[in-house]
């Protein structure tokens, strides 16, 4: 790996100093592209930007296809989704405007784009990329990407639970892989390990085992070092979930111990290892046992992912109710997640705090970390989501750009047809015209509707969430209250239920969820709104938003925690602000806007 990486720097750096760059060169740095996959995904990403700036410089057309390829990847590897599903968009549209649809890039688009959508919970439109790209590597006989592409559609079968589909894609993958010289062995392994997988959740120990050791001996026969430590865990997850815990904790260390510390690829596969051990030890109470490895491994020089291993020791010191350890290494994952903006593990991490403050009766502090667990949490669900609200978006402007290219293609067809029509075949000339025009026709048509249907299901999803806010804050309010009264008439002592009640009071958390839905329905609204109005303070504009999807005044009052009168003085000093006359209505002009 280490000769590799010093290629990838010395090729690039060997191209900045050349004064003059060819075709053969971006191929070149293609090719070393695709082997940089298994590398570092900077790497990867650096070659596609190198690759896009020559062809850009030379015109190579073919060669800004292959840069956006080689980026897409990249990023796809270093788990920026939303960088890897615009620059694959960008390569598919490429192809089709530049006359490189069914191309091996293309194929590698259409593949690359299906493991977005696959990590974005999206298996239909997954499924849909990955079918397209096994027929445009079937055509170009490619049997290293056919089985790469029936691999990826068996993983969404099973994932969907359609196990005998699966494992007739894993077993259509494994027999191609073994018949065929020029598929490299990776992909047998590849294929086998799947099959093993599929074993495991299914219940079947024997099977699964089976095909797991003969995945790892082609490792070991090819010296796959990644391959290699990937099936030390699934051996160990197999017996894991069989209760052979012996057995599973021997590949757990076993992976552990033979790990290069010089291997970036392997950190995740090796810091899965040490959590799944140190769970088992935990399931055997032998808690002291987990925080003795799991703090060795958090001293050493390893590139395990620490705000991980320092989540895992303050959950074992929560079970030993050692809270003051609990806050020493959960605020250590905080601050290694926060300086990486690392959310799931700031989630974790905030919860443990919480946890543990609460118990010491410290609710201040406990609130505190309530709110941030909150808002990492939704942070986390706001993300997701607005990737999803970004790829509605990209399909948009996508069906559009395609509009585009097919009235081109129309304009071209028809100037064709106007030479036959001087030659006499005028009638034969204007129905193929319309048959292609009322095809493409029905086609968008179909598409926008679909499009329509998804857009009104965002608006019954903000509907629902506005409306689960209300009846929250009512039911929270009446709570409140009545513990209130039952305080003041000395019935019990019932300080803890109110900090109960106010720890699970997450205001910001709703709002983050709201602005989520209303900004996927009525985008562009707040950027308009803060342009004509910068005066506006943000309860303003959030009481604009709440006017704009028609809710009453007690609706209102309930989501803000006002009262009711309180909510009409609001509206009323909001038309006031926007310096509306008498006879303009506040809610039609919102609407407009």
């Amino acid at each position: 790996m280490k000769k590799s990486s010093c290629l990838i720097v010395l090729l690039l750096l060997y191209s900045s100093l050349s004064f003059s760059y060819t075709e053969k060169e971006v191929d070149e740095l293609f090719d070393l592209g695709l082997n940089g996959i298994n590398l570092k995904p900077d790497s990867t990403v650096a070659i596609g930007d190198k690759m896009l700036t020559i062809s850009r410089d030379i015109g190579y057309t073919y060669g800004r296809l292959r840069a956006r390829v080689i980026k897409g990847v990249g990023y796809l590897f270093s788990n920026q989704l939303d960088s890897s599903s615009t620059q694959l968009l960008t390569a598919l549209k490429l192809a089709e405007e530049s006359g490189f649809e069914g191309t091996f890039e293309h194929g590698l688009a259409k593949n690359f784009l299906g493991s977005v959508f696959t990590r974005l919970n999206s298996p239909e439109k997954a499924r849909q990329c990955f079918t397209e790209a096994l027929e445009i590597f079937k055509k170009i006989d490619n049997k290293s990407y056919i089985c790469v592409a029936n691999s990826n559609i068996g993983t969404i079968h099973s994932i969907q639970g359609n196990y005998p589909e699966a494992l007739e894609r894993f077993l259509t993958s494994q027999k191609i892989a073994e018949a065929s010289d020029d598929v490299p062995i990776r992909r047998q392994a590849e294929a086998m390990s799947n099959i093993a997988t599929l074993f495991n959740v299914t219940d079947k120990k024997e099977e699964a085992l089976k095909y797991a050791f003969r995945t790892l001996a082609i490792d070991k026969e090819r010296k796959l070092v990644r391959g290699i430590h990937s099936t030390y865990n699934l051996i160990a997850n197999i017996y894991n979930r069989n209760n052979d815990y012996d057995s599973a904790l021997f590949y757990y260390r076993l992976n552990m111990e033979t790990a290069p510390p010089d291997n970036p690829r392997l950190t995740p596969i090796i810091t899965r290892a040490i959590v799944n051990m140190c769970r088992i030890y935990i399931k055997q109470d032998r808690i002291n046992e987990s925080i003795r490895i799991l703090k060795m491994v958090e001293k050493s020089k390893y590139r395990y992912q620490k705000e991980i291993i320092c989540n895992r020791i303050a959950y074992a010191y929560l079970q030993l109710h050692d809270y003051d350890s609990v806050i020493l290494y959960s605020q250590k994952a905080f601050h290694i997640a926060e300086k990486n903006n690392l959310l799931p593990s700031l989630k974790d991490a905030s919860l443990h705090l919480r946890k543990a403050y609460f118990d010491q009766k410290a609710y201040d502090s406990a609130y505190h970390y309530q709110r941030l667990y909150y808002l990492y949490r939704d942070s986390i669900f706001s993300e997701s989501s607005q990737r999803k609200f970004n790829n509605l978006r990209i399909e948009l402007e996508t069906l559009e750009k395609r509009r585009e290219i097919d009235q081109l293609k129309q304009e071209q067809i028809i100037d064709q047809l106007n030479g036959r029509i001087m030659t006499g075949s005028l009638t034969g000339g204007i129905l193929f015209v319309m048959i292609v025009f009322g095809f493409y026709r029905n086609r968008q048509i179909t598409k926008q509707r679909s499009l329509q249907k998804k857009l009104e299901l965002n608006q019954k999803q903000l509907t629902s969430h506005t409306l689960n806010m209300v009846h929250k804050n009512n039911g929270f309010m009446q709570m409140e209250e009545e513990v209130k009264n039952m305080r003041k008439k000395g019935e019990f002592n019932c300080q803890k239920l109110l900090n109960i009640i106010n720890l699970n009071r997450s205001a910001e958390k709703d709002w983050a969820n709201f602005n989520n839905y209303f900004s996927a329905v009525h985008p562009g609204f707040e950027e308009k709104l803060t342009a004509r109005f910068p005066h506006l303070s943000m309860g303003e504009r959030r009481l604009a938003s709440l006017i704009k999807i028609k809710l009453t005044n007690p609706e209102i009052a309930s989501i803000l925690n006002i009262e009711t009168k309180s909510a009409r003085m609001s509206r009323y000093r909001l038309k006031k602000k926007l310096s509306l006359s008498e006879e303009v209505d506040v809610s039609d002009f919102l609407n407009k806007l």
